[in-house]
C-alpha cells in the first residue's frame, strides 16, 4: 500500500502532462504574466481518501522539469536534460519523456523528508547551476473534510477554500474511464473563499467522457516561491495534497 501511495502523484502528474485533455489550466497566481519562469521544482506531502477517512501519503514527493520557452503555459513540451539533480542529497532520476515532450526528474527513494529542501542543480541544456535551500512549510488546508463526493453534470462544482500557510489553491478533477487522462484545472489565490467549476464547464467535462461512473478530486495547497539563477527565473513549489474518489451523477 505504501508504494502505491508513493507513486500516486508521480503517476497523476503525469496524467496532467496530456495538456491536450486539459478544458483549463490557469497560472499561480504568484506568477505574473510578465515573469518568464523555466523551471518548477515542486516538494509535496499529501493525504488521500479511503473508507471515510484521509491518510497521509508515506514521505515526500518531488518532481522538477524545464523548458526554455517558459514552463507557463509549456509551449514545446519539458524537454530538458538539466543534468544531475540532488534534493537533499539525494539524487533524482531523470524521465525522458516520448517524442521530446514531459521529460522531468522524480524520487525513486521514497526517503526524502523537508522542510528544509536544499536543491543542487548540476546544469545542462541551457540551465545554469546553482543550489538553492527552500524552507517553506508544507501549507495546510483546514476544510478537506467537506470535498464532495459526487459530481453532476447538471449543477456547477464547488470547494471551499481555506487554510493557511499557502498563495495558490488548485482544484482538479479526474475521468478513470477509458479516457483516464482526462481532467479539468482551476487555480486561484488563496484568498478565495472557493474554487468553482461553472455548470458550463462541468457539461463540456461531461461531453469529453460519457461513459465514466467515477473519478476523483484533487485539491492542491500550495506555496509558489520564486528565485532567481544565472539571469533565469525558477519556481519553487511547496504542495499539500488532498485526494478522494468522486462519483459521477447523470
Amino acid at each position: 500500500m505504501k508504494r502505491l501511495v508513493f507513486l500516486l502523484p508521480f503517476l497523476l502528474f503525469l496524467v496532467s502532462c496530456k495538456k491536450d485533455k486539459a478544458l483549463e489550466i490557469n497560472n499561480p497566481p504568484s506568477l505574473a504574466s510578465t515573469n518568464f519562469a523555466v523551471g518548477l521544482l515542486e516538494t509535496y506531502s499529501g493525504n488521500f481518501h479511503s473508507g471515510g477517512i484521509y491518510y497521509p501519503y508515506s514521505s515526500n514527493g518531488v518532481y522538477c522539469f524545464f523548458s526554455n520557452t517558459g514552463i507557463y503555459p509549456v509551449t514545446t513540451g519539458y524537454n530538458i536534460n538539466a543534468g544531475d539533480i540532488l534534493l537533499n542529497n539525494f539524487q533524482l532520476k531523470f524521465f525522458e519523456g516520448p517524442n521530446n515532450f514531459a521529460s522531468q526528474y522524480y524520487d525513486t527513494t521514497g526517503n526524502i523528508h523537508c522542510p528544509p529542501a536544499t536543491w543542487s542543480v548540476a546544469g545542462g541544456g541551457g540551465i545554469p547551476s546553482f543550489t538553492q535551500i527552500i524552507n517553506d512549510s508544507f501549507p495546510v488546508c483546514t476544510n478537506y473534510n467537506l470535498l464532495p463526493a459526487t459530481v453532476s453534470k447538471s449543477s456547477a462544482f464547488s470547494v471551499p477554500v481555506s487554510g493557511s500557510g499557502a498563495d495558490s489553491v488548485t482544484l482538479d478533477l479526474f475521468l478513470s474511464s477509458q479516457n483516464s487522462g482526462l481532467f479539468i484545472a482551476k487555480t486561484v489565490a488563496a484568498t478565495n473563499s472557493n474554487v468553482t467549476f461553472s455548470a458550463n464547464e462541468i457539461a463540456t467535462f461531461y461531453t469529453l467522457d460519457s461513459t465514466g461512473l467515477g473519478g476523483s478530486i484533487r485539491i492542491s495547497y500550495s506555496k509558489n516561491n520564486l528565485q532567481t539563477h544565472g539571469g533565469k527565473l525558477f519556481v519553487f513549489k511547496t504542495t499539500t495534497y488532498y485526494d478522494r474518489d468522486i462519483q459521477r451523477i447523470p
